[in-house]
């Protein structure tokens, strides 16, 4: 089912399936969902294979969408990217820089916070 068909049968706006796809609990509620449907890794990768193989088939009409859905699969398995940042001595820190880090920290928690 397409987004568009999705939208018509769940009587609701495209744009407002893009904004509940940005929120975070519906997506946990999704992948968690989704992980049902799937099952094991096994079945997973079988999926995986056969969005590819319709996303390599120029003669498949639904080519595009199967290689956007195939892309955003394997982006969404990736690892997360993490930033570490390491200070290997916070005494040579001063207190104008260890409030900014707090700040700076602070600032994208409750970023988060009002955007999950």
């Amino acid at each position: 089912m397409t987004m568009k068909e999705l939208a018509v049968d769940l009587g609701v706006s495209d744009r407002t399936l893009r904004d509940w796809k940005e929120r975070r609990e519906i997506r946990e509620v999704w992948e968690e969902q989704a992980k049902k449907v799937v099952g094991s890794p096994e079945r997973a990768q079988d999926v995986l294979e056969a969005m590819y193989q319709r996303a390599i088939d120029s003669t498949d009409a639904k080519q595009v969408q199967a290689a956007k859905l195939y892309l955003e699969a394997i982006e969404a398995i990736k690892p997360p990217t993490v930033e570490v940042r390491s200070v290997s001595d916070l005494a040579r820190v001063s207190d104008d820089e260890l409030q900014a880090m707090i700040a700076a920290t602070a600032g994208q928690m409750l970023e988060e916070r009002q955007n999950g």
